[in-house]
């Protein structure tokens, strides 16, 4: 019998199930007090992601919305504002979510049970993406997914990686529009999130790790980005060069945000 051994780190679990292709390793990822404890706190990059993301969704009244992998839950008050009912999921407890469960259990929720389903920077991170989405397309009418974009040097597949890597999946933005059309999907628009590039790709060394934080402290390269998403561009052939791609999808094309 497998112990939850609270005196390891988080990273011990992850290694164990690149090991053992456990799942229950991942839970107790998931689950262990560090991991809580990094990603219960506010980062800068994810201040303006609920805004943008509810820009996607064009959310009414009486929708129901779930967010799969919501953590902080940053989208709660952005869609409870216009009425619309908002669920949380998660497998972290100590994110206190609505519903406590793995992302690939929504085989568990009636087809059409959502207006929209959120996954946002959850697909790289499971052992099986193509299936979640498959059923996140089932569950929901429309699907919201926000993926490692080509400014995200360390999600990619050109690049060395940690063979441990908390991101299970590494694809180029194309690799997630094929993930999409496999799944049944059909892509319903595609926009780029955060137009600052983060240069610590893996193995992590240090000076571009350095590099990585003084980029994003300068105030520079945060106008560029606000330029970027205010005139538009962000949605242009310039979306792939964010840090994050956000695919809205759907089986019926003629849905429309």
């Amino acid at each position: 019998m497998r112990i939850f051994a609270m005196s390891k780190g988080r990273f011990y679990f992850l290694k164990q199930y690149h090991l053992t292709h456990d799942k229950n390793f991942l839970h107790d990822y998931y689950n262990h007090p560090e991991y809580i404890a990094c990603y219960g706190i506010l980062k800068r990059k994810w201040k303006l992601k609920p805004k943008v993301l509810i820009e996607v969704i064009r959310h009414r009244k009486g929708e129901k919305i779930l967010d799969v992998g919501a953590g902080l839950r940053l989208l709660q008050p952005y869609v409870e504002s216009c009425g619309a009912v908002y669920h949380s999921l998660d497998i972290s407890s100590g994110f206190n979510p609505d519903i406590l469960a793995d992302a690939e259990k929504l085989s568990e929720f009636k087809s059409n049970a959502y207006n929209c389903i959120i996954l946002s920077d959850v697909l790289e991170h499971l052992p099986n993406p193509g299936y979640v989405l498959k059923e996140s397309l089932r569950v929901g009418r429309k699907v919201v997914i926000m993926v490692p974009n080509l400014y995200r040097l360390e999600a990619l597949p050109f690049f060395p990686r940690d063979v441990f890597d908390r991101h299970l999946h590494m694809k180029s933005p194309f690799g997630w529009k094929h993930i999409v059309k496999s799944s049944g999907g059909q892509i319903l628009s595609i926009s780029g999130y955060y137009f600052i590039p983060s240069f610590c790709f893996n193995p992590k060394i240090f000076f571009l790790k350095r590099l990585d934080i003084i980029i994003d402290n300068l105030s520079i390269f945060h106008r560029i980005d606000h330029y970027i998403t205010q005139k538009g561009w962000h949605k242009s052939m310039l979306k792939y060069f964010g840090q994050e791609l956000i695919i809205l999808c759907s089986k019926d094309k003629s849905l429309r945000c």
